[in-house]
């Protein structure tokens, strides 16, 4: 008996950043292949797998992805349900999805030092 093969597609996005709300720089509109009902958690460990310089420090639950650049804009759009499929997302560069990459750390680890006494100082 032979198995259905599953149809795929290359689903389109941008990386902005955070805090500018501007593409990342040096980044272009790049595309992964994904099975036609991915979803949107595919979609992220999808592009964390094919950019791994761009998001490094930067878990793919940690990455924001809206429908497309006018949502991304729209001060009351919102960002995508992790159980959303990308079925209908993504098809071009013009409709590319939007993952907001937020503020990663540059180096090593993040390290948080709290004194149990507050008038405790460090020289």
């Amino acid at each position: 008996m032979e198995e259905a093969q599953q149809m795929s597609r290359e689903v389109y996005f941008q990386f902005m950043d955070k805090t500018t709300r501007l593409p990342l720089p040096d980044t272009f509109v790049d595309a992964v292949d994904l099975p036609e009902d991915a979803s949107l958690i595919r979609f992220r460990n999808a592009i964390k797998v094919q950019c791994p310089n761009t998001l490094a420090n930067v878990d793919a639950a940690n990455l924001r992805v809206y429908a497309n650049r006018t949502t991304y804009d729209d001060k009351n759009g919102q960002s995508l349900r992790a159980s959303a499929s990308v079925d209908d997302l993504g098809k071009d560069e013009d409709c590319a999805l939007i993952v907001v990459v937020p503020q990663r750390p540059s180096g090593g680890a993040i390290v948080s030092v709290v004194s149990p006494d507050e008038n405790e100082r460090s020289f």
